[in-house]
């Protein structure tokens, strides 16, 4: 290997971090109508992977958060664009507080029921966003499909309680978390 190319787990690693700075580099909601919208920043990074996938799709999908408890929607690929398109709930679904992009999912929180209009691309490796809560700080896992060889938080539901420690990827299926971290996961398949 020449000093120019890189292993496939060096891309690999580089790839999830962009891709999770981007998901964390959201930024502030753009009005439109029924609600808002969410829009992923157009930085080099991000363009740089969706020219790499070439794959763009857009679809609706409908995500209810019951008992004001957040919830995890599956959305094919990298979502660049989420808009509320149907609120279905009295309560707002507001982009950035009550709904939120990530890659391969929409989370919505506080009692958001709506469906949503996106926009994606494919991801150039595969991976499964997932939602999993420890509660009252017991030890909880929350199975992924297919393999996890890498686990990434996306988002830290819980103020700060996910650091190195309290997350784990487990039985190569599945991600565990403790002591109170309740997180937003992006699970990859090497």
């Amino acid at each position: 290997m020449n000093s120019r190319s890189a292993s496939p787990l060096a891309l690999f690693a580089f790839l999830a971090c962009a891709i999770a700075a981007a998901a964390a580099a959201a930024v502030a909601p753009v009005p439109a109508p029924m609600g808002g919208a969410l829009r992923m920043p157009s930085n080099q990074t991000l363009l740089a992977l969706q020219a790499a996938a070439r794959v763009e799709s857009s679809g609706t999908v409908t995500c209810s958060s019951r008992s004001f408890q957040p919830k995890l929607c599956s959305v094919p690929g990298v979502i660049t664009s989420l808009v509320v398109q149907n609120q279905r709930s009295n309560s707002p679904c507001d982009a950035g507080s009550s709904f939120f992009a990530y890659p391969g999912a929409a989370l919505v929180t506080d009692g958001c029921r709506a469906t949503f209009a996106y926009t994606s691309f494919t991801a150039p490796f595969p991976f499964t966003t997932v939602l999993c809560e420890s509660v009252d700080g017991a030890t909880t896992t929350c199975d992924a499909p297919g393999t996890v060889d890498f686990a990434l938080l996306f988002k830290d539901l819980s103020s700060g309680a996910c650091v190195d420690g309290t997350y784990s990827v487990v039985n190569g299926n599945a991600i565990q978390v403790t002591g109170g971290c309740r997180g937003v996961f992006g699970a990859f398949d090497v």
